[in-house]
Parts: structure tokens; C-alpha cells; sequence
């Protein structure tokens, strides 16, 4: 049986599977954790994860740096409990990758790949699902 997906084509669909993966990971994590709160016991909000969805949907508080610091601290151990494959498939969909692609020479030799490159690449995938999450609390928050 032969297949209709070019090389590229299947790493990127595995990346995106990783991806999406690691996005839910860090989105449940957050969620569960109804502790580190920075909103105050007064707020609607009833998890960090809602906390993030208000910053990112509305303005960045003061405390912007360490919902960024928990989020990259969790991104940072789901990518290095990654398979190797799976961390290089990530790495080619970053701007790194897709430089280093254009000017590679013609003789393959290792990717490159960059833990930093890959974290900031899934971080703008849960900032981007944070952008778009919503529930009554969090519209209440907002609108307040």
C-alpha cells in the first residue's frame, strides 16, 4: 500500500500530534492547580489556567512573568520527556528549523535541535488556545 504523504508531510503531522499532546499536558496542569493563584481568594477564577486565559484575552498583569515561568517550566519537562523523533519532528516546524533548512548544504548531517526552539514553539500554541478559551467565569472576569 502505498501512501499519498510526502517525508515532510508526516513529520509535520506528527508534530502537530505531539504537539497537541503537550498542549493538553500543560493545559490540564494548569488546570488542576488551583493553588498558585495570583488572582486572590476574591477573584471568580478557579484555576491558573483560567488566570492565563484572562492575561492573555485581556491585559498583562504585573504578574504576567510568572504565569510565563509556569507555563515554560511545565512546556520544558513535557518536551524533555519527549522520544528523540518526536522533539526533532517539533524542532523542523520552528523558524530555526525552517532557517537552518535553507541553508544547510546538500550533505545531510544532524538536526540541530534546540530544547529552547521547541518550548517556545508549543508556549505559542497554548498562548494561541488560551486566546480562545473560554467560560462564564472567565467572560465575567473580562468584562468586569
Amino acid at each position: 500500500m502505498s501512501g499519498s504523504f510526502s517525508e515532510s508531510d508526516i513529520v509535520r503531522q506528527l508534530a502537530e500530534r505531539v504537539c497537541s499532546r503537550v498542549t493538553r499536558r500543560v493545559i490540564r496542569s494548569l488546570q488542576r492547580n488551583t493553588d498558585d493563584r495570583l488572582s486572590g481568594d476574591d477573584s471568580d477564577l478557579k484555576n491558573v489556567w483560567e488566570e492565563v486565559c484572562v492575561q492573555v484575552q485581556g491585559e498583562e498583569s504585573a504578574d504576567w512573568s510568572a504565569y510565563e515561568s509556569t507555563i515554560d517550566g511545565l512546556v520544558e519537562l513535557e518536551v524533555e520527556a519527549l522520544v528523540s523523533f518526536e522533539r526533532e519532528a517539533v524542532w523542523l516546524q520552528t523558524e530555526h528549523a525552517f532557517d537552518w533548512n535553507q541553508e544547510r548544504s546538500a550533505e545531510p548531517g544532524p538536526i540541530p535541535v534546540l530544547a529552547n526552539d521547541i518550548t517556545r514553539y508549543i508556549v505559542d500554541l497554548i498562548t494561541a488556545q488560551a486566546m480562545e478559551w473560554s467560560n462564564p467565569r472567565i467572560r465575567q472576569y473580562i468584562e468586569r
